[in-house]
C-alpha cells in the first residue's frame, strides 16, 4: 500500500488545522515519533518488537532538538517493520485500529470489538448536537481513535485508555459485568450510560458548571448560575430580587409588594440586601432569609408554601451533595 501525504491527512495522521509537521533543511518534512506511535499503536513509546537503534541506523528517524523525528517520507517504510500478525499477540500492550485501518488488515478479537463500539459510539453522538456531544466526540476522534492504553488488568482482561479533554478521562473497556466507573462492556456497551458518566467528568473540571447543570434540573439555569455565583462571593449582592418574585405566586399584587416591604424591614440596607440602579440585589444569606421568611399569609396556597419550602430544600440539599461529590471525587 502506498502512503502519501494526501493519505496521511485523510486517515488523521496529519492535522493541517493544527499540524505537528515541520520542514526539516535536510530531510524535508518531519514529525515528532512520539505522536506517529501514538497513532499507529496507542502508545508513546516504539513497540517493544523493534528497536530505536534499529530505525535510527535505517535512517527513517532522526534527533532534531533532542526529541526522535519520523521522516514523514519514510513512514510506510516504518510501518513495515512491524508485522502485524506478530502485533497481534499483544492486544493488551497496543491500540491496532489505525495501524490496522490504515493497511487494511481486519481486526481480530477485543481489538475488533473495540472498534465497534467506537464505530457505534461515534454514530450515536453524531446523532445529537449538544455541546458535549461535539466535545466527546472529539477526545475519542472522528477520523481515527484517539485513546492511548495506560494499563492492562491480567486477572479481568481489562483495559484501560486516556482520552484527552482540558484534564484526560480514562475508560475502561472489557468483557465482564464489572461495577466500576467508566467501564464499558464491550458485549454490551451502553453508549448513553457512557456519555453520562463521560459528561459528569467533564463538568467536574468546572465545579461551577457542574452545580449549575445539576441545579438545572430543578430551575431556570439563569437562576442556578446566580445562585452559585452566589455561594463562591457570599458577600456580594448579585441575586436580583425579581428573579426569587417571579418563581413565588403571591396571594395578591398587594401581598407581594407588603412582603417586599417587610423583609426590607427586617434587614438594615446593604446587609444581605442592597438597592443599585432601582432594582434591589441580594446576597447569598439574602437569599436564604427571602424563602424562610415566607409566611402562607403573603402566599397564594397551601400548596405553594409547600412548593417553596421543597424548592429551597432542593437547593440547599442539591449544594451539598454536588460538593460531597467532587470532594470524594478528588
Amino acid at each position: 500500500m502506498e502512503i502519501t501525504y494526501s493519505t496521511m491527512r485523510e486517515c488523521g495522521l496529519i492535522d493541517d488545522v493544527n499540524s505537528n509537521v515541520i520542514i526539516h533543511p535536510k530531510h524535508d518534512k518531519i514529525i515528532p515519533l512520539t505522536l506517529v506511535n501514538m497513532f499507529l499503536f496507542g502508545v508513546n513509546t516504539m513497540p517493544h518488537m523493534v528497536c530505536t537503534q534499529s530505525v535510527v541506523d535505517k535512517k527513517y528517524i532522526i534527533s532534531y532538538n533532542n526529541i526522535y523525528y519520523l521522516i514523514l517520507s519514510k513512514l510506510k517504510h516504518y510501518i513495515d517493520m512491524f508485522d502485524p500478525d506478530n502485533l497481534q499477540k499483544y492486544q493488551d500492550k497496543y491500540i491496532l485500529i489505525n495501524f490496522n485501518n490504515m493497511l487494511n488488515i481486519k481486526l481480530e478479537g477485543l481489538q475488533s470489538m473495540l472498534y465497534t463500539f467506537y464505530k457505534e459510539f461515534i454514530l450515536y453522538l453524531n446523532k445529537n448536537k449538544p455541546l458535549f456531544y461535539n466535545i466527546i466526540k472529539k477526545m475519542f476522534g472522528e477520523k481515527y481513535f484517539k485513546g492511548r492504553i495506560t494499563c492492562h488488568e491480567p486477572n479481568t482482561n481489562v483495559i484501560s485508555i486516556l482520552f484527552n479533554s482540558s484534564k484526560p478521562i480514562v475508560v475502561h473497556f472489557g468483557l465482564l459485568e464489572l461495577n466500576i466507573p467508566l467501564y464499558v462492556n464491550l458485549s454490551s456497551a451502553d453508549n448513553n450510560s457512557l456519555y453520562e458518566e463521560i459528561k459528569k467528568q467533564i463538568l467536574l473540571q468546572d465545579p461551577d458548571q457542574y452545580i449549575v447543570n445539576n441545579l438545572a434540573t430543578f430551575m431556570d439555569i439563569s437562576i442556578a448560575r446566580l445562585i452559585v455565583t452566589s455561594h463562591n462571593n457570599k458577600m456580594e449582592h448579585v441575586i436580583p430580587l425579581e428573579q426569587l418574585l417571579s418563581v413565588t405566586v403571591f396571594k395578591s399584587e398587594e401581598k407581594k409588594m407588603e412582603y417586599i416591604d417587610f423583609f426590607a424591614s427586617l434587614y438594615e440596607e446593604n446587609t444581605i440586601w442592597c438597592y443599585k440602579d432601582n432594582i434591589v440585589y441580594l446576597n447569598f444569606d439574602g437569599l436564604n432569609k427571602y424563602f424562610l421568611n415566607l409566611e402562607l399569609k403573603y402566599l397564594d396556597s397551601f400548596e405553594m408554601k409547600d412548593t417553596i419550602n421543597t424548592f429551597y430544600s432542593m437547593i440547599m440539599s442539591e449544594l451539598i451533595e454536588c460538593y460531597k461529590y467532587m470532594y470524594s471525587m478528588k
